[in-house]
């Protein structure tokens, strides 16, 4: 048996990634009862990163990729 050489069996890695890989996602969102509507778009509106979106949509500006 000198000299033969065993074949590796073919692997696809990518195929091999997508068996293990579990989707993730979010499937449900809760807002605790104590928050009303008028509570979250309040707390929105004090939201620094949210306050610009905001504007947009309440002026109907479409953004630049500069603004994003």
């Amino acid at each position: 048996m000198l000299g033969k050489v065993t074949k590796t069996p073919w692997v696809d890695e990518l195929e091999r990634a997508n068996d293990c890989a579990i989707p993730l996602g979010l499937h449900a969102l809760q807002l605790l009862p104590e928050m009303t509507n008028d509570t979250v778009a309040e707390l929105q509106l004090d939201d620094p990163v949210l306050e610009p979106i905001s504007s947009w949509l309440e002026l109907e500006y479409e953004p630049t990729l500069d603004d994003l």
